[in-house]
């Protein structure tokens, strides 16, 4: 699912704080934090707003998407299946430690849906 139509401003909610990243190979550049995966989660790509302070806003593509991640020892299945945020078309400099994604309401609702006690810095919920 793709949804590449015009963000409108003021329906955007701040979804995470980038604290980390990692450029993954054939992939692109996945966020940390990740979320717990919501029930009856579709992968989709959704425009998001990236602001870092004393910088334009940056408007671009976003994968919100499943992954399974290989945890010695074995973790609980809620820390081994995860929705995580890739971005195809940017680079670590584009989105620092540090820089606030902003997302669509509806998408963070999705997003977070069931876990609004988990330990990620989750905002406006």
């Amino acid at each position: 699912m793709c949804n590449e139509q015009a963000i409108n401003h003021e329906e955007l909610s701040e979804l995470l704080i980038v604290q980390d990243h990692f450029m993954i190979q054939g992939r692109g550049l996945l966020l940390i934090p990740d979320f717990p995966l919501p029930e009856f989660w579709e992968n989709r790509q959704e425009k998001v707003i990236v602001k870092v302070e004393n910088r334009p806003d940056l408007e671009t593509m976003a994968s919100f998407e499943t992954t399974h991640f290989h945890i010695t020892p074995p973790a609980p299945i809620e820390r081994r299946w995860r929705l995580v945020i890739i971005f195809i078309e940017n680079l670590k400099v584009d989105i620092p430690i540090g820089a606030k994604l902003f997302v669509s309401r509806d998408l963070k609702i999705r997003s977070i849906a069931k876990h609004r006690n988990n330990q990620l810095r989750i905002f406006g919920s």
